[in-house]
């Protein structure tokens, strides 16, 4: 006769029961991650730009280029970047977006302004006083390329203003002196460029802490 001890086996079932909850709890955060991933390349997709994905000193970077955001973009970002971070990939991190060459319609870019780390608007008709909103809207950014557009000396207090530490002004027509003012910017430990060789050693003097890449332009050579 074989006894059976029903609480040994209860035992069994309710260990069995909780490894099962455990994987589909563990395989839901993981679809969850998934599922934010596809929805982002789906919207890239739709709006002719690319994606990528990176994971640096335990943060997720966003990277999006070329990519037309709608409103509707703009209001489901936030929604897929709190779902990536609630799964198992992204728990305990935080999303960083670098947007390259992005453009936006509406008016509600300040729902990405916490995430935007990262900014590029070379080459694009860029002035002072949208670049003003810019830095309203996006505090945090640390890496800002402007080269190219037609911001002036006006914009030099609002690029201090961020805790930016790679910044690109090729081709803005800042003069030296405009450009030296930038030694109130305390995280700004790279600067990219374009002045005559004689200015740049000037720029070296005045920003010692800097690392300076210069492009002389092709009428100062």
């Amino acid at each position: 006769m074989v006894q059976v001890n029903i609480r040994q086996m209860l035992g069994y079932v309710s260990v069995s029961c909780a490894a099962i909850a455990l994987c589909s709890y563990a395989y839901n955060r993981s679809r969850h991650s998934e599922l934010a991933k596809e929805q982002l390349l789906q919207i890239c997709e739709q709006r002719g730009g690319t994606v990528g994905f990176d994971v640096v000193d335990g943060d997720v970077i966003v990277n999006l280029s070329g990519t037309h955001l709608t409103q509707t973009d703009i209001a489901t970002l936030p929604k897929l970047f709190e779902r990536y971070i609630s799964s198992d990939i992204g728990i305990g991190r935080r999303v960083q977006l670098n947007l390259n060459n992005a453009t936006f319609d509406g008016e509600r870019q300040d729902l990405l302004g916490d995430y935007i780390v990262g900014l590029s608007l070379a080459g694009l008709d860029f002035d002072d006083a949208e670049l003003h909103e810019i830095v309203r809207i996006c505090p945090r950014i640390e890496r800002l390329d402007l080269q190219g557009t037609k911001i002036s000396a006006k914009s030099i207090i609002d690029i201090a203003s961020l805790p930016v530490g790679h910044l690109n002004i090729r081709d803005t027509h800042l003069s030296c002196n405009e450009i030296a003012q930038l030694g109130n910017c305390q995280s700004l430990y790279k600067l990219d460029v374009s002045v005559p060789n004689d200015e740049f050693r000037k720029l070296e003097e005045v920003l010692p802490l800097v690392w300076i890449e210069n492009e002389t332009p092709t009428n100062c050579q």
